[in-house]
């Protein structure tokens, strides 16, 4: 009887610390598996503000180049989001950009097409108001913004640290 507790237990501890194990070496994996698009938004929200607005502006906007398609070499989305006090309480803003190649210059790119999503929220509640995406595709896309807004935020802090 003691033996099967003891596998029981081992068993049982060797999952959760797996678990964790997972969710702290692969962060992005996990939260894909265990979040909907609002507690991504609220992560993005979270960290955007982080980064605070600029001097004689009361509202909170920052753009990012993000890599989107697995590409590093060429971040072609640019992603915009926008903070701002509305009524009882805030506002959102993601607007993500798609650019696409001149076909006689690669180097060149121009918009393709512009998508966005819109949110209201507070501190304890965020509820999306309007998107340009499916469920499907926000769970699919957020998570890339959230880590690409993580990794130039960390890039950010490193050239500051540099000067």
């Amino acid at each position: 009887m003691k033996r099967k507790a003891f596998f029981f237990w081992l068993v049982l501890f060797s999952f959760f610390w797996l678990e964790a194990y997972t969710a702290h070496i692969f962060p992005e994996i996990f939260l894909k598996q265990h979040k909907k698009p609002e507690g991504f938004l609220q992560e993005i929200c979270k960290e955007v503000r982080e980064m605070g607005s600029y001097p004689n502006e009361n509202f909170i906007k920052r753009e990012f180049h993000i890599n989107l398609d697995g590409r590093e070499e060429n971040k072609e989305e640019h992603v915009v989001v926008l903070i701002y006090r509305w009524e009882d309480g805030e506002k959102m803003t993601v607007q993500v950009t798609y650019y696409e190649p001149l076909p006689e210059n690669r180097y060149i790119k121009i918009a393709k097409k512009i998508r966005s999503i819109f949110c209201w929220f507070s501190t304890e509640w965020l509820e999306i108001e309007n998107s340009d995406y499916s469920p499907d595709e926000m769970k699919a896309l957020l998570p890339n913004i959230l880590k690409g807004i993580r990794s130039e935020k960390k890039w950010l802090k490193l050239k500051n640290e540099s000067w």
